[in-house]
């Protein structure tokens, strides 16, 4: 008896009311299925109470900031990255 639907027909609009009859359907539809696509839980739910963490960015300066670029960009350039590549080229 638990696996039946029980629907009052009385509340289906009717299909000459075009639009009505779709949300209705629609939202019917929603209710009965399971499964679909569903959204991921908050992240934040899953950070135990020990950790911490900062709502605020990080405020280094633009020169720091411009330092730190130039230090990783120039990391790709060194024969280490590169290794032969460069030179079969």
């Amino acid at each position: 008896n638990e696996g039946f639907l029980h629907l009052d027909i009385s509340l289906i609009p009717s299909y000459e009311n075009k639009f009505e009859f779709i949300l209705w359907l629609a939202g019917f539809i929603e209710r009965i299925t399971t499964g679909g696509k569903r959204n991921p839980p908050s992240i934040r739910i899953n950070i135990p109470t020990e950790y911490t963490y900062v709502n605020s960015f990080s405020t280094n300066s633009r020169k720091e900031n411009d330092r730190k670029r130039e230090k990783l960009m120039n990391g790709f350039k060194t024969e280490d990255f590169f290794g032969n590549y460069k030179k079969e080229k």
